[in-house]
Formats: C-alpha cells, sequence, structure tokens
C-alpha cells in the first residue's frame, strides 16, 4: 500500500506538470495529444510487427529497440523541431524494428535461413505458409484489412 500511495503521488505530480506544460505544445490540445502519441506510435507499432513477424526477435532486443525508438522521437521534438511530429510515428518504427532485429542477430539468433531472409510467421512465411492453415487465414486476414484501409483513406481523401 505504501509503495502504491508513492506512485499514486508522483504520477500525480507528472500529471500535473503535464497540464501547465501542454499550453506551449502546440494551438490545441487534439494536435497535443497526437504530439505526444507520436512519440510512442511508431515504436509500439514495431513492438507488436517484431513479436507477430518474427520468431527471431528477443526480448531484450525488442525492448532496446523500443527505448531507442522512444528516444530518436523524443531527440527529434527538441533537436530538430523542422521535422514535423507525423514523421515521428515512422522513424520510431523503423528505428525500433531495426534495432530490434539487429540485438537479436548480435545475441545468436539466426535470422537467414538458405540465403533469403525470412519473416518467421509461425514456422515460415514462405517455406511452409499453406492454405487452410489458421497461419494463412490470419495472414490473409491482415491483407484484408490493410487493403481495407488504405481504400477507406484513399476514398476519404478523394471525398
Amino acid at each position: 500500500v505504501y509503495y502504491s500511495r508513492i506512485t499514486t503521488l508522483v504520477w500525480g505530480a507528472v500529471c500535473t506538470a503535464c497540464a501547465f506544460l501542454v499550453g506551449t505544445i502546440s494551438p490545441t490540445v487534439i494536435e497535443s495529444i497526437n504530439m505526444i502519441g507520436s512519440v510512442f506510435y511508431g515504436p509500439v507499432l514495431a513492438t507488436f510487427a517484431l513479436g507477430i513477424f518474427t520468431r527471431t526477435a528477443t526480448g531484450s532486443g525488442v525492448i532496446l529497440g523500443l527505448g531507442a525508438g522512444i528516444a530518436l522521437n523524443l531527440a527529434l521534438w527538441m533537436c530538430f523541431p523542422a521535422v514535423s511530429w507525423l514523421w515521428w510515428n515512422v522513424t520510431g518504427c523503423l528505428c525500433t524494428y531495426g534495432l530490434g532485429i539487429m540485438v537479436s542477430m548480435i545475441q545468436g539468433k539466426v535470422l537467414c535461413r538458405d540465403s533469403s531472409l525470412v519473416f518467421d510467421f509461425s514456422r515460415g512465411w514462405y517455406t511452409r505458409l499453406t492454405c487452410g492453415t489458421p497461419e494463412h487465414r490470419r495472414c490473409v486476414m491482415l491483407i484484408i484489412y490493410f487493403v481495407l484501409i488504405v481504400g477507406v483513406s484513399w476514398v476519404i481523401g478523394r471525398w
């Protein structure tokens, strides 16, 4: 109970400090929320992508990549204001994914099989993915979902 009270006190102080600083981030509250969220969205996406699309990523590689992606986005925010906050999603995602794979390679996980890079999706993306398996259905659903999102975005953009 003691530690939960201390944690609550610290978190309340952080939230109060952020409330005072939020007025200086951007002209609107929505933009401020999106800017703060964009620091984390790309790295979190890459963390899930490493977990879903690779079997070779290690926990320490993913955590190190996540920290580096967030740190890169914070550095872009503080040191390079010319880079739009919309790009932080991309930079954080690429940094997290790339560093997660590199650290996993250094730790000895094998990423190459038969001289080709395999994004191992439940026992092999290119080699053992057969129709009718749960992995195949999941892959098809992800592709359909991606195409649907791109299509809806295009229609809304034209509208």
